[in-house]
């Protein structure tokens, strides 16, 4: 609805009266109600789209929804997928999140959850930014597929 909004330049009043219009259910009853109490308490209506998204996060977003997102952030790991698919994953939870913290925990957390054999190269790297480390765990995928490392394999000889 954000990017819809900000395409047709919607004021806060319009974009109320446009989600308004759009709830169906349980939601359009329970912002009824809201606006109903507000009218017996002679309080404004709500007219700021902040306002109106708050009351529904606090009605439908269970307290625990933050902390679950959290704990999936914080438990993000690479592994099988591409680098693309795990900066994708981890930017739409870093966003979900909604966490303020410093950049450089944010670079941490990214390089953290890379596979092993890219989290090397990328921490040698030392990357200032979440894109310089996503840069470099590409060029570093990409040069993997392209000159794969072949291990040795181990002697079947006994030491001596």
């Amino acid at each position: 609805m954000e990017d819809y909004f900000d395409w047709y330049e919607m004021s806060d009043i319009e974009r109320v009266l446009f989600a308004k219009m759009k709830l169906i259910g349980p939601a359009r009853k329970f912002l009824q109600t809201v606006t109903s109490y507000l009218e017996r308490i002679r309080q404004p209506p709500i007219i700021q789209w902040e306002v109106m998204k708050d009351k529904l996060k606090e009605k439908y977003l269970p307290p625990f929804h933050k902390a679950h997102l959290v704990d999936q952030m914080l438990d993000l790991k690479q592994s099988t997928s591409s680098v693309s698919d795990y900066i994708n994953s981890f930017e739409e939870l870093t966003q979900r999140c909604d966490l303020l913290e410093d950049p450089s925990i944010t670079i941490a957390r990214f390089v953290r959850g890379l596979r092993t054999d890219l989290k090397r190269e990328v921490t040698l790297s030392a990357p200032y930014t979440v894109d310089e480390a996503y840069h470099k765990a590409l060029e570093v995928e990409k040069l993997d597929k392209l000159y794969p490392v072949r291990r040795a394999a181990p002697s079947s000889r006994a030491p001596v």
